[in-house]
């Protein structure tokens, strides 16, 4: 498996990192995903050169709704909409779909880039799902938008670069990488003074953009979403509810026949009756009136 990922990674150049090229749009917008505790609401505020989000350590999510902030990088407007931390939030089901169309709403009429936030080091199985789960919540087309943003560089060894973390990661890892089309970046989020490293995000997400023919995110593809969701939905109910019918079917026909067998039982038990007082009339007959 690992040299089968290897010769597709090195097809897509992902080791050398994405091509940059000139900006040309005049406003980015930005969605960030991640597990809490993975530097997301850190990692906005780098790119937005000011504090705009709680970036506190925690143990849990203290972002419960899409938050929207907006900068200016590289004289050009950015939107960075933060989202709550995923799997370890208290929201329930209905809260976290209505939390997947505020992300869109907030970003309208769409964000160009879905920042997946992974922290450098252990890569937990929750996080192998992550794609998976945007796939569920937004569809398959929306693998097209997604950017790996790893966070905490720092901590590589000395002389040690990204693209070398990334050609020596696990194969779960470069899997993930290849699902994202082979895009990611890296931020030193201790160093914010540092603009190069969010020009460059620019950069590669304006790359992005040109390769999905200038196109972003829409409401329309998560309506579409929707829509496929709830007929699935009426699908399942459907079949739920001829799978039912069935079992009442043979349970009525289960019934039928318990019934028609106690009839029967019934019945025969009458003429047992019927005969035996036929009998005892017969015998009383006989009784008085000898012959």
């Amino acid at each position: 498996m690992r040299a089968a990922i290897e010769k597709t990674w090195h097809k897509a150049g992902a080791i050398e990192g994405v091509q940059t090229q000139t900006l040309s749009h005049p406003e980015i917008r930005i969605v960030l995903f991640g597990k809490t505790g993975t530097g997301k609401s850190a990692s906005g505020n780098t790119i937005l050169g000011r504090k705009e989000f709680d970036s506190r350590v925690r143990s849990r999510s203290e972002t419960k709704e899409c938050v929207k902030r907006t900068g200016e990088v590289a004289g050009r407007r950015v939107v960075v909409v933060d989202t709550p931390g995923l799997y370890d939030t208290k929201l329930s089901q209905k809260e976290a779909i209505f939390n997947a169309v505020q992300c869109i709403t907030k970003s309208a009429p769409g964000p160009h880039a879905f920042l997946l936030v992974l922290q450098l080091g252990r890569f937990t199985e929750e996080e192998k799902r992550t794609v998976e789960i945007i796939k569920e919540r937004f569809g398959g087309k929306a693998t097209n938008y997604i950017m790996i943003l790893f966070t905490r560089v720092d901590d590589l060894e000395e002389g040690e670069t990204i693209d070398q973390y990334v050609k020596e990661a696990e194969d779960d890892l470069k899997q993930l990488l290849m699902e994202c089309g082979c895009r990611y970046h890296a931020f030193n989020n201790r160093e914010k003074n540092d603009r190069t490293q969010v020009t460059k995000l620019i950069e590669k997400i304006e790359a992005m953009v040109t390769a999905n023919n200038n196109t972003y995110y829409t409401s329309e593809m998560l309506q579409q979403v929707d829509e496929k969701i709830e007929q699935r939905v009426i699908e399942i109910m459907k079949e739920k509810k001829e799978q039912i019918d069935l079992e009442i079917e043979k349970l009525k026909r289960k019934n039928q026949h318990k019934l028609q067998e106690k009839m029967r039982q019934i019945e025969e038990e009458i003429q047992d009756e019927e005969r035996e007082m036929k009998m005892r009339e017969l015998m009383s007959e006989c009784a008085f009136n000898p012959p």
